[in-house]
């Protein structure tokens, strides 16, 4: 039986890394990130902003938590790419910390 429903806002990045190179790796481009959000065992992945730096994204998860302490809710951020995406960086939030205060922002 679940605990509660855990509702995220995934809104924005900003100041991201330009994966993206041009000329061999002479000019560095912009980003093509998208957001990969683990809660437990459910998995949610978002729009993909094309060529951006401070992407913004203002999507709504909803993930159901079953016992929250000792659980987190982690986010991954990619660069796609034609052949393999670049990692761009990653937050762990425990949801004991929700949990106790209602709500985080981070």
């Amino acid at each position: 039986m679940p605990k509660g429903v855990l509702r995220i806002h995934f809104l924005e990045a900003q100041d991201l890394e330009g994966k993206d190179q041009f000329l061999g790796g002479l000019i560095k481009g912009k980003s093509d990130p998208y957001g990969i959000l683990h809660v437990s065992n459910q998995m949610f992945q978002s729009k993909t902003i094309k060529e951006s730096l401070h992407p913004k994204w203002n999507e709504v998860y909803e993930a159901l938590v079953y016992e929250p302490s000792g659980q987190h809710l982690e986010i991954e951020l990619f660069d796609e790419d034609p052949d393999k995406d670049d990692f761009l960086g990653s937050l762990l939030i425990d949801l004991t910390k929700v949990y106790n205060e209602q709500k985080v922002d981070e």
